[in-house]
């Protein structure tokens, strides 16, 4: 018998870890996993409940003669037992998903004793250091012991799977988050470079954190007199093109856009990803920018023509990014001087030029052509400060 048991728990192993070939299914392995429990341990309903992204979810397979009442009175049992483990969670409040109802199992629930023998087990890693939810079974009569020490074999075996396969569904989930937010403003590269060294763990991307970034806003010269002395379509389509131009360029020197306010661009170099030399790039681009401004000029509808120019600021230094807003609307930006700096500084650019900090033309004078402004009283700046204006690279 001993050996005959073995035998069988090596057979239900393997079962096991065939399971993980489909591992970036986590229903997949779920319902497999629990159907295997219900024809080794003889039960009409086997049910689980396991934390993943957005918190618990509730999965059970029962056979397709078991009413709804039992059904119900099952999984209270089963939600009550995995918040004695994970108190920090209300599992009642979570619907349990029917993952299959199969008929095969009708010959374990006859309909006329009473489902009165109930057995639970953790789901945790291999080396117990992390729980992350809770099986459980359900039977007309008595769980025999072997039957319980079958249950306990498959769900501590089944432990690694579970673990590997909710480390792909947080990577996953992480992927998508992560495309969603950046996908229309940082260019593909740089998603692909989060995505795949960001830990789904790391709290920076979504707490925020202090870099060293470089701010840029560009804004168009005039655009209340051009907004007056033009239709709407006209307007419309002009402002499309003008984002449309601002977005290739900050992409092109590897910045994220960070946010459209009225006609002003913010562009952010260095974050949320590490960019080399990213005080040169984000210069190179607003040179970019008023350089297209005059070819963009000439392009428009005889309303706009010769009419249109772009004001560039940029600075750097430090500031907070990740993201900031609320559960219905959350962005990615950055925030603090820095970024108030940079924003004061393209309010001193007329049509065609690029102003700096001092900061940032310290940075890069070895390789663009400056030349110094002016001292300038900036609002929320205590003394003057001095400002420069980018000509040309060297």
């Amino acid at each position: 018998n001993l050996l005959q048991s073995e035998s069988y728990k090596n057979a239900m192993l393997g079962k096991i870890l065939s399971m993980g070939d489909q591992i970036e299914d986590i229903e997949d392995i779920v319902k497999d996993f629990l159907l295997l429990l219900a024809e080794v341990c003889e039960v009409p309903a086997v049910g689980m409940y396991i934390i993943e992204n957005d918190g618990p979810h509730g999965y059970y397979v029962c056979s397709e003669n078991m009413g709804e009442k039992e059904i119900t009175d099952f999984l209270s049992v089963c939600a009550a037992d995995f918040e004695k483990v994970h108190t920090d969670y209300n599992a009642t409040k979570v619907t349990a998903k029917r993952l299959e109802v199969k008929a095969e199992l009708n010959r374990f629930f006859s309909t006329k004793v009473q489902l009165s023998s109930y057995e639970t087990e953790n789901l945790k890693s291999i080396d117990e250091s992390n729980y992350f939810g809770t099986v459980h079974i359900v039977s007309e009569g008595n769980i025999t012991s072997e039957k319980q020490d079958y249950f306990k074999f498959c769900v501590k075996n089944a432990g690694v799977i579970f673990d590997k396969a909710l480390i792909v569904k947080k990577k996953i989930f992480f992927e998508k988050r992560i495309r969603r937010a950046f996908s229309r403003f940082v260019p593909e590269q740089i998603i692909d470079s989060l995505v795949s060294q960001v830990d789904p763990t790391d709290e920076k991307v979504s707490v925020g954190e202090t870099r060293a970034v470089a701010i840029l806003f560009s804004d168009i010269r005039s655009f209340t007199n051009i907004s007056e002395k033009n239709k709407p379509d006209v307007l419309v389509a002009f402002l499309n093109r003008y984002f449309s131009m601002m977005v290739d360029i900050i992409k092109k020197h590897g910045g994220t856009i960070d946010k459209f306010i009225g006609d002003a661009t913010m562009g952010l170099f260095n974050a949320p990803l590490d960019l080399d030399d990213y005080e040169y790039k984000a210069v190179c681009a607003g040179l970019d920018m008023v350089k297209k401004a005059k070819e963009f000029s000439q392009e428009l509808n005889p309303e706009l023509k010769d009419k249109v120019g772009f004001g560039v600021g940029i600075n750097c230094g430090p500031a907070i990014v990740g993201n900031i807003g609320t559960s219905f609307r959350m962005e990615y930006t950055a925030i603090g001087d820095t970024v108030n700096t940079a924003s004061r500084l393209e309010g001193q650019a007329k049509a065609g030029e690029v102003i700096i900090s001092e900061e940032l033309y310290n940075r890069v004078k070895d390789r663009i052509e400056c030349e110094f402004v002016n001292s300038v009283k900036l609002k929320g700046k205590a003394q003057e400060v001095n400002i420069y204006k980018a000509i040309k690279r060297l």
